[in-house]
């Protein structure tokens, strides 16, 4: 298990819990992704929630479980029907498609120009559209 699933996963959260803090009550924060479908992710994925949660006690991290091979549809429909998880673990070959759409927010605010070093240049680029990267790669440089 490598941090740089951790890592792609809290920028999606950070991007879910700022529409979240627009809210006055407690609110749900959703992430729709298949890691917690697959034994070896299970404690990942629990932690990472319950550590949200703590970190965020007004928040309540809502997961979609979807299986790998029918997330692409289950985001796209949900998009286009204005229902869209506010997390999405994608792939990057589903970025142009999920963009077009309109149904990615870019992320380069969310992060430090160190933490952005971490990620390869390449994985970078295969996610970045004009000038803005839409979702973070879940790779990373190894010191």
């Amino acid at each position: 298990m490598h941090l740089s699933r951790r890592h792609t996963i809290a920028g999606a959260l950070a991007l879910g819990l700022a529409r979240a803090a627009r809210a006055q009550d407690r609110v749900k924060l959703t992430y729709a992704g298949w890691l917690n479908l697959y034994g070896a992710y299970v404690p990942m994925v629990k932690e990472l929630e319950a550590s949200f949660e703590r970190r965020h006690p007004g928040v309540d991290w809502v997961r979609n479980d979807v299986p790998f091979n029918e997330a692409l549809e289950q985001a796209t429909t949900a998009t286009l029907a204005g229902t869209a998880a506010d997390n999405l673990h994608l792939i990057a070959g589903w970025v142009p498609a999920l963009h077009e759409m309109g149904g990615l927010e870019p992320l380069n605010d969310w992060f430090t120009a160190a933490e952005w070093a971490q990620i390869p240049k390449a994985s970078l680029e295969a996610v970045t559209f004009e000038g803005r990267s839409w979702p973070c790669p879940g790779s990373r440089r190894r010191s």
